[in-house]
């Protein structure tokens, strides 16, 4: 199968969703995304997740009715902040779920795959402690 962007870019966010919703200390807790104006709340643990393409180019010659595949790839970022002197727990435990989301996933039908699931500790920002799970994803496009 094949994926456009739109596509793409949902079936990335369905699987961050599906992990976090389904997370015992994550179900519930703010999502910010890129595209909406939303504040962070005043209080509480909260992330924020962002799909940004970086590549793309043409795979193959195309077939013999003409298709061409073209591979496209890019990061999703996904901003996980605690609030400041409460530890690392609750922290590593939000980073895990979904780090554990993204690593050796392909999803389906569009078969987006992640590459290099990273963790990324960035510590204080503001009143939060922050921390970074990064994930390279690419899929091809048949048109």
């Amino acid at each position: 199968m094949s994926a456009d962007i739109t596509q793409a870019r949902d079936e990335i966010l369905a699987v961050f969703k599906t992990a976090w919703d389904a997370g015992a200390e994550s179900a519930g807790l703010t999502v910010l995304y890129w595209d909406l104006a939303q504040d962070p709340p005043p209080t509480g643990a909260w992330a924020r997740v962002t799909v940004r393409h970086s590549d793309g180019n043409q795979a193959t010659l195309s077939n013999s009715v003409g298709q061409r595949r073209f591979r496209h790839e890019g990061t999703v970022f996904v901003q996980i902040f605690t609030p400041l002197d409460e530890g690392l727990t609750l922290a590593d435990a939000l980073t895990s779920i979904v780090k554990y989301a993204f690593e050796g996933e392909v999803t389906s039908p569009g078969r987006v795959i992640f590459r290099r699931v990273r963790v990324n500790e960035v510590g204080r920002d503001g009143q939060w402690f922050q921390v970074n799970v990064l994930a390279d994803f690419e899929y091809d496009d048949i048109h």
